[in-house]
């Protein structure tokens, strides 16, 4: 990396920059490394959040052919339990079988499966958030832990080097070369190190703990340490981003399918006045007689919605309603929509703008003020200060460098996140424009 290089350089010695592999009062960076590919196929596999939204999902999808069939078919027996007048025998049937049906001519079950699969669609969509909101936290974890580990091994150089430097103060001191403030300065520095690299190996603890968790596994299982690869910088244009978050992002999606299951839910609303036949067939006996069935009978029902007309109407209006919020939550996630897609990528230009300044002007010109300083100060014509602030200066311009990398890595992921499509499809939607 080029923090590795920075270092090897401003000490001037591949020995120093090894001096960060070195334990810190027992804490090593681990030599093994860390997928991301890995941390999130784990993710997705394991996350115990994650299997009870997709079980939720199925258990939506069962909802449609419920709604599609039939109302159970209806059937029963008759027979006589008493009669208290005086009649032929076979004036009266004694026993019967019946059996009934409810005939959805009006088309009410279909607008039921329609309402019903909508509503699966929204579950699936809110599954498909959750994934990417996990999938996402996993990776900004990811690049956090690296930037840790790259922050710890930036402080372990600048340790080794203020090391040296205040060796070489105590050295000159004994030789009235040196002030003892200025001993005191280095050695003050060097503790402020020390103390700092505490917090950093909190800041490891934290973001692996983090990562355990999301892939379900004990929080103190070890992991390695994560590969960070350059991602480039991919052009984005706001129309392209903005048409495809628009298409894809999962709440955009959900809420169409809302307005789905809303008009659906009207239309049933409205054909819940409209009656349907209840169709009955019977079959009848004498007790006189030998045949098992002696009297065979039709007939047909119908509801009369007409008495309770305040019922749907009230109905109607509900639903009307609901309509009407589904449309307008669609139309303000559009708007917050865009207004994302234009701060996010306002964020992964700044962030790109800062990373660039420091890897191309700022880091160099720190390293070679160090180099400078040093050198000036073998030859007696600069003292421990100059040296101490150059040290500080380039430490603080490797770790900010470190810093920018990282936040460019998660502003990307975020874009992902906003959009609901990976990067690649992003880079190739503004590829084939």
């Amino acid at each position: 990396m080029k923090i590795r290089t920075f270092y090897i350089l401003l000490m001037g010695a591949a020995t120093i920059a090894r001096g960060a592999d070195t334990p810190h009062h027992g804490f090593a960076a681990p030599t093994n490394t860390l997928s991301l590919e890995w941390v999130v196929g784990e993710v997705r596999s394991n996350n115990p959040s994650l299997k009870s939204s997709r079980a939720l999902q199925r258990a939506m999808e069962q909802r449609a052919p419920q709604a599609r069939d039939w109302e159970d078919p209806r059937g029963g027996v008759t027979f006589n339990a008493g009669r208290f007048v005086h009649v032929a025998p076979d004036s009266f049937t004694d026993q019967g079988i019946f059996a009934e049906q409810a005939i959805p001519v009006t088309g009410k079950n279909k607008l039921r499966e329609n309402a019903a699969g909508a509503e699966a669609k929204i579950s699936a969509e809110e599954t498909r958030r959750h994934l990417i909101n996990l999938t996402t936290r996993a990776q900004v974890s990811y690049f956090r832990l690296g930037n840790a580990y790259a922050q710890w091994e930036i402080n372990r150089n600048s340790a080794s080097l203020l090391k040296q430097i205040a060796d070489t103060s105590r050295n000159r001191f004994e030789s009235a070369k040196e002030t003892e403030a200025d001993v005191l300065s280095a050695e003050t520095e060097l503790a402020k190190l020390e103390e700092n690299a505490f917090d950093l190996e909190q800041q490891i603890s934290d973001e692996q703990t983090v990562l355990n968790t999301l892939m379900n596994h004990p929080p103190n299982e070890p992991l390695g340490r994560p590969v960070i690869s350059d991602p480039g910088h991919p052009r984005f244009s706001f129309v392209t981003v903005e048409a495809l978050a628009l298409a894809r992002r999962p709440e955009i999606i959900a809420a169409k399918r809302r307005i789905d299951a809303a008009k659906a839910k009207l239309k049933l609303s409205q054909r819940e006045r409209i009656p349907e036949p209840n169709v009955r067939l019977e079959a009848n006996r004498y007790n006189g007689d030998s045949l098992p069935v002696t009297e065979l009978m039709g007939g047909i029902s119908f509801n009369l919605p007409w008495f309770n007309h305040k019922k749907y109407a009230a109905a109607i209006e509900e639903n009307k309603s609901l309509a009407e919020s589904a449309e307008r939550d669609l139309e303000s996630l559009e708007a917050e929509t865009r207004a994302l897609v234009r701060d996010q990528l306002k964020k992964i230009e700044t962030f790109h703008h800062h990373h660039e300044l420091f890897r191309d002007k700022i880091s160099p010109l720190a390293q070679q003020t160090i180099e400078a300083s040093q050198t000036s100060y073998q030859s007696d014509r600069a003292g421990l200060m100059e040296v101490l602030i150059a040290q500080r200066n380039a430490q603080d311009s490797a770790s900010m460098l470190a810093q920018h990398e990282t936040d460019y890595q998660i502003a990307l992921i975020e874009l992902e996140a906003i959009v609901g499509a990976p990067l690649a499809e992003i880079t190739l939607q503004e590829e084939n424009k």
